[in-house]
């Protein structure tokens, strides 16, 4: 089996080489079947990211949610910690860690039970998943076990096992363009 690390090189290269175009399409596809899912309409906080580089965009979603009045919280770290603050509008951002768009406000996230869209590198059919190598996701996810982690790729982020080590925290469910997967 390949390791994370050759795993997460190869994967990201395919995701950087789908065409910009069909990027959008697959982005907006996904935000839709998002949009459709049962814990959606049952939401009034969901725990979002602000996509960088080629991952799947949630702009479509963000925009959708904030007009059905949800509460949308995003990821700031700070050393290896990473909590999630509530925002609005662009100007509720500035560019933070790693080139990410990051609230700036101080409205955090302290609710136990939330959808959490967690972009990475890859995912397993299982639901285990490749970050980009810092387990902010994972400490973040094992401190709050009742929010329910929904993973964000295209399919050709999809593979069929990872190998997980102790402190990987799984998914309960990946969304890509042809649907969701429930774990």
């Amino acid at each position: 089996m390949e390791s994370k690390a050759e795993l997460r090189k190869k994967i990201l290269s395919l995701r950087d080489n789908i065409d910009p175009d069909e990027r959008e399409d697959k982005s907006r596809k996904i935000c839709e079947i998002l949009l459709a899912e049962p814990w959606y309409e049952s939401s009034d906080k969901i725990l979002v990211y602000a996509a960088i580089k080629s991952e799947v965009s949630l702009k479509y979603f963000c925009e959708c949610a904030l007009r059905d009045g949800k509460k949308l919280y995003f990821p700031r770290t700070d050393g290896d910690k990473m909590e999630f603050f509530g925002a609005e509008k662009y100007e509720d951002f500035s560019k933070g860690n790693f080139g990410v768009m990051e609230p700036i406000g101080d409205d955090i996230f302290s609710e136990e039970n939330a959808p959490i869209l967690a972009p990475g590198a890859a995912f397993s059919e299982s639901g285990q998943r490749i970050g980009y190598g810092k387990g902010y996701y994972d400490r973040y996810l094992a401190t709050r076990p009742k929010l329910f982690p929904v993973g964000i790729c295209f399919s050709a982020q999809i593979v069929k096992e990872i190998d997980a080590d102790e402190h990987d925290i799984p998914m309960r469910a990946i969304a890509y363009e042809n649907g969701v997967k429930y774990i």
